[in-house]
């Protein structure tokens, strides 16, 4: 009778045992599920920042690119002005001189008669 009274203390002591351990893992399973979806949820936020940076970058990088071709557009227009100034420059100096030579000549020939 003893024998049996033992094997029940003992199967209860198991099954205490048992039962302690299968709440421990149970706990433990919902703590590491809670921090998995913390994690998946810190990851989600992460990325949409980065989505969101990027966006923001590839926008300022078209925005300056944009800016800058309209001011190499533009130094490119101030610069063909400023070439045909000169070369409408050079030209009325070459007919000024041209015209100087003319006169001078001509003073040089009334001087001689």
């Amino acid at each position: 009778v003893r024998s049996i009274v033992l094997g029940g203390a003992r199967r209860a002591v198991e099954n205490e045992e048992y039962t302690r351990i299968q709440k421990d893992h149970q706990t433990s399973l919902h703590e590491r599920d809670d921090r998995i979806k913390l994690l998946q949820q810190q990851l989600v936020t992460a990325l949409g920042a980065a989505r969101a940076g990027q966006v923001d970058k590839t926008r300022r990088a078209a925005s300056v690119a944009g800016r800058k071709a309209e001011e190499r557009k533009a130094s490119d227009v101030d610069r063909a002005a400023i070439e045909r100034r000169c070369a409408d420059a050079e030209n009325d100096a070459d007919r000024y001189k041209a015209q100087c030579q003319l006169l001078q000549g001509q003073l040089a020939q009334q001087h001689a008669r």
